[in-house]
């Protein structure tokens, strides 16, 4: 996703800002950074240096779209809706419009920004175990994490093993659920209203969301959880500091539904 930085003045400003975007199988990105594999143009992320220590720095990065998406730490942001690109494009008859690229092409072709030095890493995101280890199958350069939905209602704990047995880290979206997904129920259970989620969250003073993420952590999940209140990513953060027995995991880990 191309991105500038915007300036503020000196003092707390950081020295590197890291960029991760998604390359979507159904929609074409634009090729800002001259890697291309036949037609297809790919970009997936990009570190943005300071030009001079103390001149440059960010409140916001500016997105391509004209969006501005806040620097504010731990965290996810999203845009306000209506706005941005059409994610999820659509062909005349309705049906979802996927590109006919492999992604394993596409592999190959953000491996070349690797080569160029424009890139750090390079991930997977929503793919299952057959997916993971088709692209491990001809990638020269080791995907670094799996990003995928999980949390006790989705537990992912077959693909999280598959995962970390071949050296992916793994990324959890949505891990304090997902009941404002478009396809949810209005009548779905919520996972931060569990009995034994607020059971825990009582025992140890802390907040349901801080008993999801802390189940993340302590099974070696990375967690993204998605705010934009000051107040809640820096409670976010502070997971640390205690720990789940065995049987309380367990118990939580009996919420899972896939």
């Amino acid at each position: 996703m191309p991105c500038e930085l915007t300036k503020m003045a000196p003092g707390s400003q950081p020295e590197v800002v890291l960029i991760t975007s998604e390359v979507r199988e159904h929609s074409g990105v634009q090729n800002r950074a001259q890697a291309t594999l036949g037609s297809r143009c790919v970009l997936a992320v990009f570190s943005l240096c300071t030009r001079a220590k103390g001149v440059m720095a960010a409140l916001f990065v500016l997105l391509h779209t004209g969006q501005k998406m806040p620097l504010i730490g731990l965290g996810t942001w999203k845009s306000d809706p209506g706005q941005g690109d059409n994610l999820s494009p659509k062909n005349a008859d309705g049906t979802v419009h996927y590109d006919s690229i492999h992604y394993k092409e596409t592999w190959k072709a953000m491996e070349a920004l690797v080569a160029k030095g424009l890139i750090r890493a390079l991930g997977l995101s929503n793919f299952n175990i057959r997916q993971i280890d088709d692209i491990l199958s001809v990638a020269s350069v080791h995907p670094a994490v799996l990003q995928v939905e999980c949390h006790p209602y989705l537990a992912q704990s077959e693909l999280i093993a598959h995962c970390l047995s071949h050296g992916l880290e793994v990324t959890a979206y949505s891990p304090l659920g997902s009941s404002d997904c478009a396809w949810c129920h209005p009548d779905e259970s919520v996972l931060l209203e569990e009995p034994v989620v607020l059971a825990l969250a009582k025992k140890y003073g802390r907040s349901p969301a801080q008993i999801l993420l802390r189940w993340q952590v302590q099974q070696k999940v990375i967690c993204i959880p998605k705010s934009i209140t000051p107040s809640r990513i820096l409670q976010n953060i502070q997971v640390f500091d205690f720990t789940f027995s065995p049987e309380e995991m367990t118990q939580l880990g009996t919420l899972n539904k896939n």
